[in-house]
C-alpha cells in the first residue's frame, strides 16, 4: 500500500512568489486540499477460484498482475484501511485485450455494490486502462472483492488505487449546461451555452454535462467552480481553427509560450478549480488537414486541458482521447492533484502527456497514457523552476518519445522531484521510443533532489539519460540572463527492471564542458537494484562522443553509438552503482562500462 496526503501551505509565500511574476492579484485565505489516495498492487492480494499471479505481459507497475481465467475467479483486497467513513473513488487499473467487454461483479464488505463491464479497450495485453467506481467505506479497514461474471473471465488486473471524493459527489450549487441553452446533441455548437453556464456559476458551484455529446471550442473557467463531466457525457472539440482563440499567459516563458497558444479548457489565474466526473474529454484531432503534424504548427493545436498562473487544482478521474497537442499543461501553478486520468491521443502528432510546467507541488497519481511524444515530462521556461513534484502509479502504455523526462525546456529548476511506481512501455508501432529515464538541462536550470524507484521499463532506445548541459543550448526567457546552471546533483535510481532495449546506443551520464573550457559536472548520482538488458551487435567500437554543443536534448544527440554498450560516464563525479546488473545481446566488442577520468 502506498498512501498521499497532500496538505497545501499558506499562500503568503506564493502571494509574494506570483506577485514577483507580474502583479496577479490573488484571493485571501488559507488553500487546503485535503485529498487522499492509496495503491493496492493486486499480485499481493488473494487471488481465488482459478484466479492466479502472473508476469508474462511486462511492463506492469509492482511485481506482477493477477489473471481471472473463468466465471468465479476472484480478487479479494482485505486491508484496504481509510481514516473516515464515507465516499470513495475504486480506480481498477486492467488490461483487457480480447475485444469484448469482460464483466466483474464487485463486492465491499460482502455486500455486492455493483458490476462493472471492463470493456477492451486496446488490442494488446500489455496496455492499461482505468475502470471507476464510488463505494461507502466504513472507517478501519475493509475488503474488497472483484469477481468474474462470465465464462470467458475478467480482465487482468494490475492494482486498485483508493481515493477520497466519489465520482457521485457534486459540489454546491449545480448549474446544467442545457438549462443555458446547451443541446448535447453531438452536432450542434454548444461553445457559447458551456461559457454561459460557467459565466454564471456562483462560487463552489458545479457547471454539470451529463447525457450527451456537447461539442465545442475554447471554454474559460474561473474561480472557485467544478466543471463536472458526467460518465454519461462527453465534451467534444469542434474540428475548426477559428473556435480556438490565441490564449498567450502574460508571464515571460521561453521556448513553451510559443508552442502553447491556443488550448480547448483554459483557465488563467484561476484558484481553487476542479475537472472531474468521470466523463470524455474527446480533442476529435484525427483531420490530417486541419491538425497537421508539424512541429511549426503546434501553437495552432488546442491544448485539451491548459491552466495557467492558478492554485488549488484539481484534475481527477476524466478519460482524455484524441487531444491534438499535450494533453494536460498546468503552466505556474500550485497546489495542483491529477488523478484518475486515462489518456489516449497518439499518432500522429507530437502530443505529450502530463507536464507541470513551472509548477510547485504536484501529484499526479493513478493513471494510464498512450500518447506520442513525451509522456511524463516536467518542463520549465521561467526561474521559478519546477518543485515538489510526484509521479506515482503511472502506466504509460505507448509512446514514440520519452517515457520519463526532465527537461528540453529547462531554464528554472527542478527540485524535489519524484517519479514511482511506473509501468513505461515504449513504441510498438515503430522502434523509435527515446529514453525509459532522461534527466537533462540545457537551458541553464539546475537539477537537484531527484527519486525514480519502482519503474518497469520495456522496449526503449537506453535506460539512463542524465546530462547536464552547461546551458549550451540557451534558451532564455525575455528580460532573463543566459545562465549555466550551477548543479546536477543528488540523483537516486532504484529498482528498475528495464528489458528488451531496441538501440545499441548505450546508457549516457554526462556533464559538458563548453566552449569557454569550464567544466559543468554530474555528481552525487546512485543507481541501486538497476537490472538493464542491453542491445548489443557492434563489431567495432566508435570513437568518443564530442561536446554538448546545443543540440536538442535527446539521448542521441552526439549522433551516434556510444562506446559502451553499458554504461558512458563522463564531466561525472561520485556515481555509484549497488546491485546493479547488465546484460547484453547479441555480443558486442565494446566494453561494458567505460568512464572518462578529468
Amino acid at each position: 500500500m502506498y498512501r498521499t496526503h497532500v496538505i497545501h501551505f499558506s499562500r503568503t509565500l506564493l502571494l509574494l512568489q506570483m506577485l514577483l511574476m507580474g502583479g496577479l492579484v490573488w484571493s485571501k485565505g488559507l488553500v487546503i486540499n485535503d485529498f487522499d489516495t492509496s495503491h493496492y498492487e493486486a499480485e499481493l492480494a488473494t487471488p481465488e477460484g482459478g484466479a492466479s499471479v502472473e508476469q508474462e505481459n511486462f511492463p506492469y507497475v509492482g511485481s506482477g498482475y493477477v489473471v481471472m481465467p473463468g466465471s468465479g475467479a476472484a480478487i479479494d483486497w482485505n486491508n484496504i484501511t481509510v481514516s473516515e467513513a464515507g465516499l470513495y473513488t475504486l480506480i481498477f487499473k486492467y488490461a483487457n485485450a480480447s475485444g469484448a467487454d469482460r464483466p466483474c461483479a464487485v463486492r465491499v464488505n460482502d455486500s455486492k455494490v455493483t458490476t462493472l463491464p471492463f470493456p477492451s479497450v486496446y488490442s494488446d495485453p500489455c496496455f492499461y486502462w482505468n475502470a471507476r467506481l464510488t463505494v461507502n467505506l466504513q472507517a478501519g479497514t475493509n475488503s474488497i472483492r472483484l469477481i468474474a461474471a462470465i465464462p470467458g473471465g475478467g480482465p487482468n488486473i494490475d492494482n486498485i488505487a483508493v481515493s477520497n471524493k466519489g465520482l457521485t459527489e457534486h459540489e454546491g450549487p449545480l448549474f446544467n449546461v442545457r438549462d443555458y441553452g446547451a443541446a448535447g446533441d453531438g452536432a450542434t455548437d454548444d461553445t457559447d451555452a458551456l461559457q454561459a453556464a460557467i459565466d454564471a456559476c456562483t462560487p463552489g458551484g458545479s457547471v454539470v454535462l451529463s447525457d450527451g455529446v456537447f461539442m465545442s471550442g475554447t471554454i474559460r473557467l474561473k474561480s472557485d467552480m467544478t466543471l463536472w463531466i458526467d460518465s454519461t457525457a462527453t465534451l467534444k472539440g469542434i474540428q475548426d481553427k477559428s473556435k480556438y482563440p490565441p490564449t498567450v499567459p502574460p508571464a515571460p516563458q521561453v521556448d513553451v509560450r510559443n508552442h502553447l497558444r491556443s488550448s480547448f479548457i483554459y483557465s488563467q489565474g484561476a484558484n481553487r478549480v476542479t475537472i472531474r466526473g468521470g466523463g470524455t474529454l474527446d480533442g476529435n484531432a484525427h483531420n490530417l488537414d486541419l491538425w497537421v503534424p508539424q512541429v511549426r504548427t503546434a501553437r495552432e493545436r488546442p491544448i485539451p486541458i491548459y491552466l495557467t498562473q492558478g492554485i488549488d487544482i484539481t484534475l481527477r478521474n476524466i478519460d482524455i482521447i484524441r487531444g491534438a497537442m499535450w494533453s494536460v499543461v498546468p503552466l505556474v501553478c500550485d497546489d495542483v492533484v491529477i488523478d484518475g486520468l486515462n489518456i489516449n491521443s497518439t499518432w500522429p502528432m507530437n502530443k505529450d502527456g502530463i507536464d507541470p510546467t513551472d509548477c510547485h507541488r504536484v501529484l499526479v497519481s493513478n493513471s494510464t497514457l498512450s500518447v506520442e511524444d513525451d509522456a511524463l515530462c516536467p518542463k520549465s521556461g521561467h526561474p521559478r523552476g519546477c518543485e515538489d513534484i510526484t509521479y506515482r502509479n503511472i502506466t504509460v502504455n505507448q509512446t514514440v518519445c520519452g517515457l520519463v523526462k526532465l527537461g528540453t525546456t529547462s531554464y528554472g529548476h527542478f527540485k524535489n522531484i519524484v517519479l514511482e511506481d511506473l509501468a513505461l512501455y515504449g513504441s510498438i508501432k515503430r522502434k523509435r521510443s527515446n529514453a525509459g529515464i532522461a534527466i537533462a538541462t540545457v537551458d541553464g536550470a539546475e537539477i537537484e533532489n531527484i527519486t525514480v524507484r519502482r519503474v518497469n521499463i520495456r522496449n526503449v532506445a537506453t535506460v539512463v539519460f542524465i546530462m547536464h548541459g552547461g546551458g549550451e543550448r540557451g534558451q532564455t526567457p525575455q528580460g532573463y540572463p543566459k545562465k549555466r546552471g550551477e548543479y546536477v546533483r543528488n540523483i537516486l535510481i532504484e529498482n528498475v527492471d528495464a528489458r528488451e532495449c531496441h538501440e545499441s546506443f548505450g546508457n549516457f551520464i554526462t556533464g559538458t564542458r563548453d566552449r569557454e573550457g569550464n567544466v559543468h559536472k554530474v555528481t552525487d548520482v546512485t543507481l541501486r537494484n538497476v537490472h538493464v538488458e542491453c542491445q548489443g551487435g557492434l563489431s567495432s567500437v566508435p570513437g568518443h562522443p564530442a561536446e554538448y554543443r546545443g543540440q536538442y536534448p535527446n539521448y542521441n544527440w552526439c549522433g551516434g553509438n556510444l562506446p559502451t554498450w553499458g554504461y558512458y560516464i563522463r564531466h561525472a563525479e561520485r556515481i555509484r552503482f549497488e546491485n546493479c546488473t547488465t546484460t547484453v545481446s547479441p555480443a558486442d566488442v565494446r566494453p561494458e562500462t567505460v568512464t572518462i577520468p578529468e
